[in-house]
């Protein structure tokens, strides 16, 4: 029994990955996608068996990545900066824990 080679075009492939078309060609660009198959000089198709692969392959998270605790940080840049960072941090968990100054 022989089996038929389905190809989606580019706006089928967003539609089938649940993506934007931007974000296709974005994620085509930087290598984060199935290769395309040139049909003609300004039309591409991909292979359908090729992004079920791609999608199955991809990393799974479970819970999202939302964080409701996001603080903006600023890595220190010097010696000097690190040890102050270290010191601040120490201060912090000493005043959580309630052992104050007195070390």
């Amino acid at each position: 029994m022989e089996q038929r080679i389905k190809l989606l075009s580019q706006k089928e492939a967003a539609e089938y990955c649940d993506l934007s078309l931007s974000t296709l060609k974005r994620l085509r660009n930087i290598g984060d996608f199935p290769h395309p198959l040139q049909i003609s000089q300004r039309r591409i198709c991909y292979f359908l068996n090729e992004i079920e692969d791609w999608l199955n392959n991809r990393p799974k998270k479970k819970g999202g990545d939302l964080n409701i605790n996001q603080t903006k940080i600023r890595c220190p840049q010097t010696p000097l900066e690190v040890d102050q960072a270290y010191d601040q941090e120490l201060a912090e968990l000493k005043a959580r824990r309630g052992l104050g100054n007195g070390t």
